[in-house]
């Protein structure tokens, strides 16, 4: 029996059939579940009779010890529930374990606010288990799930800030994390692991200055190598500066895309000579059509809310504001509307300072 904490993978997209299969073979104690809507991504695997790894960590065949979509089989009794799931599925996933959590419980999510929200919604909904949210500022790992039960795994991202909400219980939840992935960082907050999400700042310029091609060629080209032109680079760096003005109103660490990319893929970015993105273990082309997370997940619940912080500081965000705007154009959807703001993550009329406190201690 492994001496690691018991996980719960939720998700079997590209990071559930990912972190699943790295752990499994770790030797943890690993469940994976899907909502039953997705039931027939949970029955491929099955059928396979586990999941095939590829890439940085070797390969291998791995069968974690349940495979389901029943939530409460799934999670009951584990020590960490890992939300492998794109931002817009962190409510529907956090809906369902609802019923089933347990005092001492650890979920975690993948930035995009999740802590913040999803302790707003466990509180409203009449949980009363005594759990322990936190998140990423990025997913763990760098691949892609190229199968029905295979991924490719290009690295472990090192160095990965975490935080819990309150963030006065990031060293408890880090102890039991770092068993499993060794060397995740404590963030101030998760004001700064949402904020400092390296996907919005790094996917959506290249997305809308790029959706002729995008259109015409069906992503037939690389997003990072030839998608991030001298002056897809230029937006993105303004739409940096605003995100940085917010950070520094907050008093908070603001660390730039690049920057943190370098840190997060060191060993591949020093392999391939110094570029800010890992390009030698390219694994996919740029998205399909417009109608991608890139925009969907990264607009709504990553850059709406830094516009709606920055608007309640009586701060002004034009480049974000038209970003936004003509995103919504693009997939011919009111991503504000869609999107997430103060008032979901808890800080709606909240000073800067407030806002900071309510982050460290659960409460103004």
């Amino acid at each position: 029996m492994s001496s690691k904490p018991s996980v719960a993978v939720l998700g079997t997209g590209n990071q559930g059939l990912i972190t699943a299969g790295i752990l499994t073979r770790a030797g943890c104690d690993v469940s994976l579940c899907d909502l039953p809507e997705f039931e027939d991504s949970i029955e491929a695997i099955i059928d396979a009779g586990g999941i095939n790894i590829k890439g940085a960590f070797g390969e291998g065949f791995v069968t974690p010890g349940v495979i389901t979509t029943d939530i409460a089989e799934a999670i009951g009794g584990r020590d960490i529930l890992l939300f492998c799931v794109p931002a817009y599925g962190h409510e529907k996933f956090t809906r369902a374990c609802a019923p089933y959590l347990k005092d001492g419980q650890l979920l975690v999510y993948i930035s995009y606010f999740g802590a913040m929200r999803m302790s707003k919604l466990l509180k409203n909904m009449g949980v009363d288990a005594e759990v322990i949210l936190g998140e990423f500022l990025s997913c763990p790992y760098a691949g892609r799930k190229t199968g029905p039960n295979e991924a490719v795994i290009v690295k472990r991202k090192e160095g990965l800030p975490f935080a819990a909400f309150p963030n006065r219980r990031t060293s408890e939840a880090l102890h039991l994390l770092n068993q499993l992935f060794g060397d995740l960082v404590p963030a101030n907050t998760c004001l700064e692991t949402s904020i400092n999400n390296i996907n919005p700042w790094g996917h959506v310029a290249g997305v809308i200055l790029n959706a002729g091609w995008i259109e015409a060629t069906r992503g037939g080209f690389s997003f990072y190598l030839e998608g991030k032109t001298p002056a897809v680079l230029r937006l993105e760096e303004a739409m940096e500066d605003e995100k940085v003005r917010v950070m520094q109103k907050l008093k908070l660490n603001s660390t730039r895309t690049p920057v943190l990319v370098k840190e997060l893929y060191r060993s591949i970015i020093q392999e391939t000579g110094g570029s800010a993105h890992p390009t030698k273990y390219r694994v996919q082309n740029a998205p399909q059509t417009v109608e991608h997370r890139y925009l969907l997940e990264d607009v709504p619940y990553g850059l709406v809310p830094v516009a709606s912080i920055a608007k309640e500081l009586s701060l002004s965000t034009p480049i974000l504001d038209s970003i936004i705007k003509i995103a919504s154009v693009l997939v011919q959807r009111d991503l504000t509307r869609e999107g997430i703001g103060v008032c979901d993550i808890g800080l709606l009329g909240l000073t800067a300072e407030e806002m900071v406190a309510y982050a460290e201690q659960g409460h103004v």
